[in-house]
């Protein structure tokens, strides 16, 4: 396996890890990867011997994280679990056929690029970026439409699990809003206005790729081409939370 294939695994990876940490509650300051967002200096790499991989070299985590080994485990127990497992193998070994898997894999890495970044405004950029790749079709539809679909699809994707449609459309717009301003030059990435944001853009996030990657396992992380599929999905999940119960706060676990 080539240095920079190894390097992109470690970046999935340490999304991965910072997705999970953010959605348990912890502070992301307690995973301690060795990855520098400055200077990408990685000293462990990925082996594998007929067809099995595994991490070697130097890496390590807090001693303080027995907390989140002990709910990460009983969630690579589920479906999500099952999605990782693909993913990194996906990234392990590419090709030159775009699949389904390849937007979810793209995603964990923004997440990832967006937490160890101390810039808010960028932050925002490359949260909404990993959103973008989750929701956006390509050459299909219309630019005044993208905003609407954006929060749209966000807030029902999120929405079919844990209810308050809402408040998650509301928040996909905001935050979607702001992207626009930073990219388009309307305010600057290198000021902080505070306050932008009355929510944490980090939930929205991981929610959204957590709910992405069952959504994404049912209609087939292999699918290719995949783009009229995923149009389909979102279109279908659209009518269903037209259903009342989608405004309402739900318990359901992903």
């Amino acid at each position: 396996m080539s240095e920079s294939r190894a390097q992109n695994v470690a970046a999935l990876i340490y999304g991965v890890i910072k997705v999970f940490t953010t959605s348990y509650g912890m502070k992301a300051s307690q995973v301690n990867l060795m990855n520098n967002p400055t200077k990408n200096n990685i000293n462990h790499y990925i082996a594998s011997t007929y067809g099995e991989y595994w991490i070697g070299g130097s890496y390590s985590f807090g001693e303080d994280l027995q907390d989140f080994w002990n709910f990460f485990e009983e969630d690579l127990e589920t479906y999500l679990g099952l999605v990782i497992k693909k993913l990194i193998l996906r990234a392990a070994s590419p090709t030159n056929k775009e699949c389904l898997a390849d937007r979810l894999i793209d995603a964990f890495y923004w997440f990832g690029d967006a937490s160890r970044d101390n810039n808010n405004s960028a932050q925002v950029v490359k949260l909404v970026t990993a959103m973008e790749r989750l929701v956006t079709i390509k050459d299909k539809e219309k630019n005044e439409g993208i905003t609407e679909n954006f929060s749209r699809r966000i807030s029902c994707l999120i929405a079919i699990f844990h209810g308050e449609i809402e408040e998650w459309e509301r928040q996909a717009k905001k935050v979607y809003k702001l992207r626009s301003d930073l990219v388009h030059g309307s305010q600057s990435i290198c000021k902080n206005y505070e306050p932008r944001l009355d929510f944490d853009p980090f939930r929205l996030a991981y929610s959204t790729i957590l709910s992405a990657c069952i959504a994404f396992y049912d209609l087939g992380l292999e699918l290719s081409p995949y783009e009229k599929e995923l149009k389909n999905m979102y279109d279908k999940l659209s009518k269903i939370c037209k259903d009342e119960k989608y405004r309402t706060k739900e318990s359901t676990k992903q």
